[in-house]
């Protein structure tokens, strides 16, 4: 059940890429400022509020100028929020509590602890240069996608479910991989010729 689950996240995931037809292809060459730039793409995707908040709040202004950046921004945000996830997990554990609630933790501990990996590998490819290298961005944002994802779901599997005590921080995770994701598949999408076509440039 959890695999199929795993891959269901995966498919949505890349799958999102064709859920921005009718929008700007040619989003690297966009030169507007920073502030403008960022709205662009945010509206672009699923959780825009959340997108224009993470990226206007973070201070560094050299990665605001570009759609890369924004994907590091996002990568980092997430690197934090998974530690501090990942240490209050470790903190959980340690009080009393039912085996099933336990068993979920011990779960998430091993997922988030998976899923600093795939970020760090992730840093390292913002800057692909052809599909095989979007690919394995890709695969790799998603499977911490589905990391926190899955954290969520074992809560819920049980009959009947546990009460999560990692809704608010899994919902977060989960939304801002989906973004970065998103924004990964807007890049790639600029580069596939019938992409382009598919997707009309913007008024103004």
């Amino acid at each position: 059940m959890a695999m199929v689950k795993v891959g269901l996240v995966l498919f949505l995931c890349y799958a999102s890429s064709f859920f921005f037809v009718g929008m700007k292809a040619n989003i690297e060459e966009d030169k507007d400022n920073g502030k403008d730039l960022i709205h662009n793409m945010c509206m672009r995707t699923l959780f825009n509020d959340l997108c224009v908040s993470t990226l206007e709040s973070d201070p560094r202004t050299d990665l605001k100028s570009n759609p890369r950046g924004f994907i590091q921004i996002l990568i980092d945000r997430a690197t934090v929020n998974a530690t501090d996830t990942y240490n209050y997990i470790a903190d959980l554990v340690k009080k009393p509590t039912d085996k099933w609630t336990i068993q979920c933790l011990n779960w998430c501990y091993e997922s988030y602890g998976h899923g600093f990996r795939v970020l760090k590998n992730a840093l390292g490819l913002i800057d692909f240069k052809d599909y095989l290298g979007y690919r394995v961005l890709n695969m790799n944002i998603g499977s911490f996608h589905s990391d926190a994802s899955n954290c969520e779901w074992c809560f819920t599997a049980f009959i009947p479910p546990h009460k999560s005590p990692l809704t608010g921080r899994n919902n977060y995770l989960v939304n801002i991989s989906r973004i970065a994701l998103e924004i990964v598949n807007l890049i790639e999408c600029n580069h596939i010729e019938s992409c382009q076509e598919a997707i009309a440039p913007t008024v103004g």
